[in-house]
């Protein structure tokens, strides 16, 4: 809650609850912004934001046209820091980037929504300036809390696909091109399923929600079934509800350790899988959930069984007979 000093007859200082700022929000990434378009409503000609947020910067982008006064962001360290003027880069980034910031920021990872593995910000930002779908596209990301419309995510599947410089629309046919066209790829290098990315995309809207919401005063809902759940107060991504690969997949991850597979050393052991026959791993594999079996005495047992059902048979031929 935010409140306001007032001087009052006889020199009284008073304070008073300033409604104008009430808001919903609880990050101060967002809070800010309303603090400064209510400094600018009130003439002021600037205004100095000093944070060092990714965040920050790309939201005063966004807000640059809803907020009148010159917005500055100081940023850096105490011993070294410098000035970004606003204006000039939202100048030069052009009205459609500057609006599609916030989609794209938080698509390609913030501190809420996980990032791409192996592709960073630099490459995709370079794929959506370059393209009026991509930019539209993430644009809309974040204009309502509701689920994601099927063009969208087929836009940003194809945005996906586009960073992994591949001229196809579907997620899993190019997880499946990059896995056969590799040697030895690790599967956390390949491109998340349609499944996880269809939850990543209500991860990605829900933020940016929330950003562009930052400057109204309305009630932020639950994030439960937009990519994350909730339970007894407790927040958990939900990453998938498919496996991500076919079981018989499994099969052609091994490994070969010598230390008996107890950390995330052991291939198999990164992947969440149990050691199998394929693995060259010691005995000591501390990572295989069956036992070996005496196959020598197994074969014995089944050899009595065996010759108990033919007796049993030969029996009931002869009853027969007679």
């Amino acid at each position: 809650m935010c409140h306001k000093i007032l001087y009052v007859e006889n020199e009284i200082v008073t304070s008073v609850e300033c409604t104008e700022l009430l808001s919903k929000q609880e990050e101060a990434d967002t809070n800010m912004f309303l603090q400064a378009k209510h400094a600018a409503d009130k003439g002021y000609d600037s205004i100095v934001i000093k944070s060092s947020d990714t965040d920050v910067e790309v939201l005063t982008c966004y807000f640059q046209n809803c907020i009148s006064s010159n917005t500055i962001i100081l940023t850096g360290t105490s011993s070294k820091c410098r000035l970004l003027n606003e204006q000039s880069m939202c100048a030069k980034l052009g009205e459609n980037v500057c609006r599609a910031l916030p989609g794209f920021h938080a698509f390609t990872g913030c501190d809420s929504v996980s990032a791409l593995s192996g592709k960073g910000k630099s490459k995709a930002f370079g794929v959506f300036t370059r393209s009026v779908e991509f930019s539209e596209g993430l644009s809309s990301l974040g204009e309502t809390f509701e689920e994601v419309g099927e063009d969208l995510s087929k836009t940003l599947e194809w945005f996906l696909c586009a960073i992994y410089g591949y001229e196809i629309n579907n997620i899993d046919e190019l997880r499946f091109k990059m896995f056969c066209n590799a040697k030895n790829i690790h599967c956390h290098l390949l491109p998340r399923t349609k499944d996880a990315m269809l939850k990543h995309m209500k991860r990605a809207n829900f933020q940016a929600k929330i950003w562009k919401s930052a400057l109204e005063h309305n009630t932020v809902p639950s994030p439960n079934n937009h990519g994350w759940i909730v339970k007894n107060d407790l927040i958990s991504i939900n990453w998938l509800d498919q496996p991500p690969a076919l079981d018989a997949l499994s099969i052609l991850i091994s490994c070969s350790c010598i230390a008996g597979c107890a950390h995330k050393r052991c291939s198999c052991v990164r992947q969440g899988l149990s050691c199998t026959d394929s693995c060259k791993c010691s005995n000591a594999c501390s990572n295989k959930d069956y036992q070996i079996v005496d196959v020598a005495n197994d074969d014995d047992e089944d050899d009595g069984d065996d010759d108990n059902s033919v007796d049993a048979g030969d029996e009931t031929d002869d009853d027969s007979m007679d």
